[in-house]
């Protein structure tokens, strides 16, 4: 078994065995191919050659399939595009096992294609840019494990996370990302075949914009206190300033079809009490009941829409297409957004958030939009009652939440979430230990769209995905883990879900210890091994009282 699950499964029993330099004839994406596959396989130097062992031939194949053939004289590749000359890479290097100088594959062949068009991981620095290695890690683990989408938040109400010449360079986050940091992020992502979604959020998540530009803030009555969540969009200046940043935001991402406004959160007015800076003060503020007042917009409601479609015509007008988070979508009165923006599910907005009363889902469908499923409770891992090893065995973005037949083709797939991705607050540092196991999950979930088969040959197949190709074939970590996806708690692990002995214990951490690993690898080896540890350490502990 391999994760993501191919649809021919297949045996080890009969091996072909490569040498570890490995070559690939050239092809017309032979060069990009060759750097993907060194990237998933880190042991392995990949050339192109005409006498080579991979061979890849473009034929008329549907997008992202692929027919791959592992025999004892070589590996015979047929694709129809570059992501699918991709998965196939992906499929090879999981199959793959490294032992001394030597590779094995089994002998197998299989035709495969995805469940999901659309199969997305959000990453969030912008409230502490993760160490740049690192971020880019998790992005070839991304594409090994067959994502095609990386959705990039590059803002939030405290930081900008990448280095821009139309906002103060004070907005930035002191570890930014540089514009050279970015173009290498470009050319990596176009080698894995990520597509790169740029997001920069707006209205709302606006304090840090509004503290550099406080003449875009809202004007409401003198004894009301001031907020500075939503931006004040009741002056052409915040249409000005916002065509400037989706400029360079596309000036700095140049390939890919689509820019993400954000759109989310215009207020938590069922918070006032503990956050009246968190507040949108449209409806109060003069500056926008004259903009009402002049475009003929009844309310606030309407005032987004207005918004949103001004907006979204700029980025037409850029040639990208606009995705957009749909909780201020009314489902209880006609919607005056454009049915050509690709909406992004997360949920329903509560009372004193937003519209909810008829809003659902399935409304937002029958609506005429089309979807991305990034359902919270299934689809988040900053908080623990969210995706947990049961919620994605069943979930499936078609089905959760309730879907109308009818509407399940207008879902196009889902993304993982990993919000608040390198803050520096010690109980978002459980980053590292969850998103690796999630991105193969959610990777198998959104590929092959069947229930997620868990079980010991589960594990030793998702213990192989996420340390690589050196992995020993009986290595299963799980069993010192106590769950899949480990915690999001101070805690590394579920110790009283714990029951191998102390012994095991010791052997998968000596495992985990010796240099097996390389690249990414090495360093989620060393983060499984402090999961392990901490078991030990809190049986030690628990007998000691």
């Amino acid at each position: 078994m391999i994760i993501p699950r191919i649809k021919h499964d297949f045996s080890r029993s009969c091996e072909g065995i490569f040498p570890l330099a490995l070559t690939l004839r050239a092809c017309t994406d032979g060069e990009k191919a060759a750097k993907a596959l060194e990237y998933f396989l880190p042991q392995c130097t990949v050339a192109l050659a005409e006498d080579a062992n991979i061979t890849a031939t473009k034929t008329d194949l549907p997008a992202e399939a692929y027919r791959l053939t592992v025999a004892k004289d070589g590996v015979r590749i047929e694709y129809g595009d570059y992501l699918g000359l991709r998965n196939a890479l992906s499929t090879l290097s999981l199959a793959a096992r490294i032992e001394g100088n030597n590779l094995y594959l089994p002998v197998f062949s299989t035709e495969d294609a995805p469940a999901s068009t659309y199969r997305g991981v959000m990453l969030d620095p912008a409230r502490g840019n993760p160490p740049f290695d690192e971020f880019c890690n998790v992005l070839i683990l991304a594409a090994k494990c067959k994502m095609n989408m990386f959705h990039f938040h590059l803002v939030e109400h405290q930081w900008l996370s990448v280095e821009m010449d139309c906002l103060p360079r004070e907005y930035l986050y002191k570890g930014y990302y540089t514009k050279a940091q970015v173009k290498e992020l470009n050319d990596l992502c176009d080698i894995l075949g990520l597509e790169i979604i740029p997001e920069f959020d707006m209205p709302a998540h606006a304090t840090k914009l509004i503290e550099y530009f406080p003449n875009l803030a809202c004007d409401p009555p003198e004894d009301t206190p001031q907020s500075t969540w939503a931006i004040c969009t009741g002056t052409e200046e915040t249409y000005a300033l916002y065509e400037k940043i989706i400029e360079e935001v596309l000036e700095l991402f140049p390939k890919g079809r689509y820019f993400h406004m954000g759109g989310d959160e215009l207020e938590f007015a069922d918070l006032a009490h503990k956050r009246p800076n968190s507040l949108c003060h449209w409806t109060i503020c003069s500056k926008c009941k004259a903009f009402r007042e002049k475009h003929g917009l009844k309310d606030r409601t309407e005032q987004y829409y207005y918004f949103t479609n001004r907006i979204n015509e700029i980025v037409k007008k850029h040639g990208r297409q606009m995705i957009m988070w749909s909780d201020h979508i009314d489902c209880a009165r006609p919607v005056g957004i454009s049915t050509d923006i690709l909406m992004q599910f997360w949920r329903i907005a509560w009372p004193g958030r937003g519209p909810y009363d008829g809003c659902s889902f399935d409304e937002q469908l029958n609506m005429g939009y089309q979807l991305i499923n990034s359902h919270y409770p299934e689809t988040y891992i900053d908080e623990e009652p969210y995706i947990n090893d049961e919620k994605i065995r069943t979930w499936r973005w078609d089905e959760r939440p309730k879907c109308a037949e009818k509407n399940k083709k207008n879902v196009l797939g889902g993304e993982l979430c990993a919000w608040n991705y390198g803050d520096v607050n010690p109980k978002f540092l459980f980053h590292d230990r969850r998103l690796p196991v999630t991105l193969a999950l959610m990777g198998d979930k959104l590929w092959n769209g069947d229930l997620l088969p868990y079980g010991e040959d589960y594990e030793k197949a998702l213990t192989r995905t996420v340390l690589g190709a050196k992995t020993p074939a009986e290595l299963n970590i799980f069993t010192g883990i106590g769950a899949l996806i480990p915690p999001c708690t101070e805690a590394w692990s579920y110790p009283e879900k714990v029951t191998c002995s102390d012994d095991e214990l010791l052997a998968l951490i000596d495992t985990l210890s010796k240099d097996l690993f390389t690249a990414g690898d090495a360093f989620r080896a060393k983060i499984y091994r402090k999961c392990l540890l901490y078991t030990l350490k809190n049986r030690k502990d628990s007998a000691e009282q």
